[in-house]
């Protein structure tokens, strides 16, 4: 039987990386023998790191602020930590954007960089990006709401999960359930459409009154009353046509 050799392991043990506890763990893991073909104490800190023996902040206690070979240790594996973090934290902001759950603007606002601890899903990412108020309360509301409708679209169950698990984490706030107590309300539509929809109105004047009021009802309606001048225009547009003579 062939004995590996522990002399990386007693490294770690003479410097106070790891406690007695913990090198025993590191000898009994059935990968040990990957431990031990590490080359670098730093590498082998970050192997036991990544297999749960020794948690984020036992390595942030081994800090003394100090120009030793201890601590330079601890630095290099605390930057491979957070670089590591920052790309899972990436890697979830833009789940959450492919699924529809953040705009392209909250994405950019996201910053996962800031998070230097781990966030370890999709839904955590949801509110953490609400706790920064990056993802106001109500767009929460109107996304569950959405989630709800459209669960069986493509990806609509892995949406409703994300959000009913960020609703579960959120039910206490006091913030979002006061939004909670409201009607959800869709979210405002671009400009863009409501022009084209304006523009509509008025070449249906020419072809057919009742379509044009029911098309200029229907622009009032996408509007929710929150451009008054817009809204004043459709309002004119569908009452001319039908007085349209």
């Amino acid at each position: 039987m062939t004995t590996l050799p522990t002399t990386s392991l007693d490294k770690l043990s003479t410097l106070g990386l790891v406690t007695g506890e913990q090198r025993g763990a590191i000898l009994a893991h059935p990968d040990y023998v990957a431990f031990a073909q590490l080359g670098q104490p730093d590498q082998q800190l970050l192997w036991a790191y990544r297999h749960g023996l020794i948690s984020h902040q036992e390595l942030d206690a081994m800090t003394t602020l100090e120009e030793t070979e201890r601590d330079r240790i601890v630095d290099t594996v605390n930057e491979q930590i957070a670089d590591e973090i920052c790309d899972h934290h990436r890697l979830l902001a833009d789940q959450l954007l492919m699924l529809g759950l953040i705009t392209d603007q909250q994405r950019e606002e996201a910053a996962p960089d800031n998070y230097m601890w781990r966030i370890d899903s999709a839904a955590d990412m949801l509110v953490a990006l609400y706790e920064d108020h990056v993802v106001p309360a109500q767009d929460i509301v109107v996304l569950r709401e959405r989630a709800k409708a459209e669960r069986h679209l493509i990806d609509g169950a892995r949406r409703l999960q994300i959000v009913e698990q960020v609703h579960g984490r959120l039910a206490a706030d006091p913030e979002y359930a006061r939004h909670m107590a409201r009607p959800a309300q869709a979210p405002p539509v671009s400009d863009h459409v409501l022009l084209v929809i304006g523009f509509l109105c008025y070449w249906m004047l020419l072809v057919e009154e009742w379509l044009a009021v029911g098309i200029g009802v229907l622009g009032v309606w996408m509007m929710g009353g929150h451009r008054g001048l817009l809204n004043l225009l459709f309002c004119a547009l569908a009452w001319y046509s039908f007085l349209w003579p």
